[in-house]
């Protein structure tokens, strides 16, 4: 299991403001080949490997706790990589939230995977559509309709949705190398009344293995 905890995901923060690309993501000088190596208990045939290559937290002003999981991060035949994002309220005060992973599909930028959320079945075992022809999928992957679009959160509550790596239909390619933003918006309101609150969470994900 991969893990980028708070305190790690804001070390990474600063190493992006000290690198003058903060709030810049996909800026052109951020490194496109991921860094990591994969772990050795590969499967055999075709495989692909997802970790995380950058976070970027919520503000410290939001109250918010953010935690990113690679829970399964290999890519097969059988299925595709799996994530989970963790959301704390670390107000004193009841609010409700807009998840990270939103019930329709996440497309990165640069194009080339999909985040599919499904907190719905949080054993299904996706398998890719890609991996049977020529990188490319017969049908766009179906949105899920699982799930509330806000949760409300006691003090110290969390909420956790789950998500799985997909291949991008409308790329050549079957889960082609590289790294992948996913920038969105959070939104927090306290729900006893007060303003509503905005404000950008995004994270990175990298893409290796063979038979490119």
């Amino acid at each position: 299991m991969v893990r980028v905890t708070r305190r790690t995901a804001l070390q990474l923060s600063s190493l992006a403001l000290s690198g003058g690309l903060a709030g810049c993501l996909s800026a052109p000088t951020k490194a496109t080949t991921p860094s990591a190596t994969p772990p050795q208990d590969r499967p055999d045939g075709f495989w692909r490997w997802v970790n995380i290559e950058d976070l970027e937290p919520p503000p410290d002003e939001s109250q918010v706790g953010f935690d990113l999981t690679v829970t399964q991060p290999w890519v097969s035949e059988e299925r595709t990589a799996r994530i989970e994002a963790t959301l704390t309220n670390e107000a004193d005060v009841t609010r409700q939230f807009r998840p990270v992973l939103l019930p329709d599909d996440m497309v990165a930028a640069p194009k080339g995977i999909r985040v599919f959320e499904d907190t719905a079945h949080p054993d299904q075992a996706h398998e890719p559509t890609c991996t049977g022809g020529d990188g490319k999928a017969d049908e766009p992957v179906g949105h899920s309709s699982d799930g509330p679009a806000t949760e409300i959160l006691e003090p110290g509550g969390t909420h956790k949705t789950i998500g799985y790596v997909v291949d991008d239909e409308e790329v050549e390619g079957c889960y082609p190398s590289g790294i992948y933003d996913f920038p969105t918006q959070q939104t927090v309101t306290p729900v006893d009344g007060g303003a509503e609150t905005s404000y950008r969470v995004s994270f990175s994900l990298g893409v290796q293995g063979k038979n490119e």
